[in-house]
């Protein structure tokens, strides 16, 4: 599951996560340009989602968000994980 996935907006990759460990927590970091709504970030991967919540504007035109989870909270998560997309559907995933 570690390692950095893109974050697909609108069918384009427009960010990208980062997954590493840090002590029993899995941490999750994302980065995207600002897409100009509320955007509820998941992983995809395996027909599965794993939801990490909404991101935060930092105010120079970019979103962004950090998670740490546990592994309890990972069950049902995709793993691996292949890209990141807004929540709420399984989106076609990028181009090759």
């Amino acid at each position: 599951m570690y390692g950095e996935y893109p974050i697909v907006l609108g069918g384009e990759t427009r960010g990208e996560v980062r997954v590493f460990p840090e002590g029993l927590m899995t941490v999750f970091e994302a980065a995207a340009e600002d897409p100009g709504y509320m955007l509820r970030l998941s992983v995809y991967g395996g027909g599965a989602e794993g939801y990490l919540g909404v991101m935060a504007p930092d105010g120079e035109g970019r979103v962004s968000l950090r998670r740490r989870l546990s592994r309890a909270a990972l069950a049902g998560f995709p793993d691996p994980v292949e890209f990141a997309a807004p929540a709420g559907g399984l989106p076609v995933p990028p181009p090759m």
